[in-house]
């Protein structure tokens, strides 16, 4: 995790941890005829026996596990098994952030293969928020619904199922956050959450719309008996593929065990997509087919799809991935493509506002960050927990407070750093929150204001205990030093395997040593913020010099430092890079940090 100043630069001389060095790394390189550098990544991501490093390097599909494993599906199939039967109109209620809206849309499209018009409900923001609610029940019930299946939400709803029961509504809850308690669930037709006991704990990391992948999968196993209704739904599955993975890297999901096998093969049913809303959203985002990589989900697609969920309601995302109106369809891009913008304006000004409140606090005796304003945007405040998160490196909080009315509620987004459970911390703070649900990296919140302050206090002093002095303080995490002597073809093809990148498979940092800068560096971009620069290496046992271009994003306010390195030797952490350009493949270095000194 890269560590910021006030300003949002990136910080120079950061504290260097470097990951140790594995002695079976050798072995199991020259084993698997792969770089010990490689190998010594995939170790460092707890992957360290020959057929693991295998089963990672070559994501399969026959590795997914067999959904009637987690508790729950059977019941559900039957439940929806007969709701088809008896011709019920079914509901899908899903969230309004991206990993609810692709779940929703998963099964609307599995339905409509079946030939069944299921509709979906999906709350809105600002006037309902997350989860269940009985007005939306009511609504539901008034179009006579006789089954709800909830995505990405329900599991704390107990109050609410049991209101839909009392109307003549099963529900149906998948769900991936984690529930309050085993013994305290919903008294549903079926519940399915990979975090209760007893199912593998392989699947307890699934976002919602893999838990939604896992009962489709359910479902067509059990109605596609002819060999022509099997090709059909495999078909399916494979296009659903894509929403799985847009859903699954947009809730940083980790991408690890079937979450990367899910991305893996969701980015290559991307390039191919049939869902028009998508290839729209990816022109619009600049996104080209050979070029889509997780990132591009991550800060391209999600963003856009969450827009409209964020400033007004979600429907807009739904439609758009539903629809084939190529009319529609471009209407609808066009319209999250401004409510995108629109939402970048009010982020950036929510972030100035909390960057010049952090600059107020003491980050010494402040471990966690609890900030708040009657003019933050509640969709928004999220995003800027984030970045105040990992621009600081303090868990955060951020607080929307709706002082109108006389309703006096805050409504509040909270982002964690490596190392700190936040669940676990609202936990303990439950009995001064009006509501809350999450896991450990991100969670929402709602509170009465009076509260705030007694909130603050007491989730500082867990946070204080918990985060001791070297786990707050930043640290870019290495991989390995490499010397440039490894650095080829091959080793950065190997490292490209390693992807898709993200949450839980960081892409791989490295370090190198007695380097020195040749040439000038020179700035780049629109604003001068980049530069550019070679280093270069010489080799006393063969007498050869090796040089890579380095792109340093971000570091153009940094150029008279480095320019002062000019005579003296550098190591620098990087990331590797092939920017291929016109059929020509060139290898280059992405700067992480630079320091004067060879170690």
């Amino acid at each position: 995790m890269e560590s910021r100043p006030y300003g949002g630069n990136i910080m120079v001389n950061q504290l260097w941890q470097v990951r140790g060095t594995s002695a079976d790394a050798d072995s199991l390189a020259q084993a698997l005829r792969i770089s010990p550098v490689t190998t010594q990544i995939l170790i460092n991501r707890g992957i360290s026996s020959p057929a693991g490093i295998k089963s990672f390097l070559n994501p399969d599909l026959n590795s997914l596990i067999d959904p009637y494993k987690i508790p729950g599906i059977a019941s559900a199939v039957e439940r929806i098994n007969q709701a088809i039967r008896n011709k019920e109109k079914i509901f899908i209620y899903g969230d309004y952030d991206v990993d609810g809206i692709t779940s929703v849309c998963l099964l609307v499209k599995l339905f409509k293969l079946f030939g069944v018009n299921a509709n979906y409900y999906i709350p809105h923001r600002l006037e309902e928020n997350y989860g269940l609610n009985c007005a939306a029940i009511d609504e539901i019930a008034k179009q006579g619904a006789k089954l709800i299946i909830t995505v990405d939400c329900g599991i704390s709803s107990i109050d609410e199922v049991t209101y839909a029961g009392k109307l003549g509504i099963d529900v149906i809850i998948t769900d991936h956050h984690q529930p309050d308690a085993a013994d305290k669930l919903p008294e549903a037709a079926a519940v399915i959450n990979p975090k209760l006991p007893g199912g593998p704990s392989e699947c307890s990391i699934l976002a919602g719309v893999g838990v939604a992948f896992k009962l489709a999968w359910a479902l067509t196993s059990q109605l596609s008996d002819a060999d022509k209704a099997k090709r059909q739904f495999h078909d399916f599955l494979m296009d659903a593929m894509t929403l799985t993975a847009v859903g699954t890297v947009a809730d940083v999901a980790p991408l690890i065990g079937e979450n990367r096998v899910f991305t893996y093969y969701g980015l290559e049913s991307l390039k191919r997509t049939n869902i028009g809303g998508l290839k729209a959203l990816m022109e619009t985002s600049g996104v080209t087919e050979s070029d889509l990589k997780a990132y591009h989900i991550a800060y391209r697609i999600a963003p856009r799809l969450n827009a409209g969920g964020r400033l007004a309601n979600a429907y807009s995302s739904a439609e758009l991935l539903l629809i084939d109106s190529q009319p529609r369809i471009t209407e609808l891009a066009d319209y999250l493509e401004e409510t995108n913008r629109q939402r970048q304006k009010i982020e950036t000004k929510i972030l100035d506002e909390a960057r010049q409140m952090v600059k107020k606090m003491d980050l010494d005796t402040n471990f966690m960050i609890v900030l708040s304003s009657e003019s933050w945007h509640p969709g928004v405040v999220g995003i800027v927990a984030s970045r105040v998160a990992r621009e600081f490196h303090r868990p955060a909080v951020l607080i929307s407070l709706d002082n109108q009315n006389g309703k006096r509620i805050g409504r509040g987004s909270a982002r964690s750093i490596p190392n700190f459970h936040l669940y676990d911390a609202l936990n303990n703070c439950r009995h001064l929150l009006a509501s809350f649900g999450g896991h450990e990296r991100a969670a929402g919140l709602e509170i009465e204001i009076d509260r705030i302050p007694e909130f603050t206090a007491l989730i500082q002093e867990q946070t204080r205990q918990y985060l001791k002095d070297e786990k707050i303080n930043p640290a870019l995490v290495i991989d390995a030093e490499v010397d440039f002597a490894a650095i080829n073809d091959k080793l950065v093809n190997e490292i490209e395997r390693l992807a898709p990148f993200g949450e839980g498979n960081p892409e791989p940092v490295l370090v190198s040593h007695n380097l020195t800068l040749a040439g000038t560096p020179r700035l780049m971009g629109r604003n001068s913020e980049h530069l550019s620069f070679f280093v270069t290496t010489h080799h006393k046992d063969t007498k050869t010099i090796k040089a890579f271009r380095v792109i340093a994003y971000k570091f153009g306010n940094r150029i008279e430092l480095i320019q002062k390195m000019a005579n003296r030797k550098i190591s620098i952490v990087y990331t590797l890079k092939m920017n291929r350009w016109r059929g020509q493949d060139n290898i280059e270095l992405e700067l992480k940090d630079i320091k004067a000194g060879s170690s």
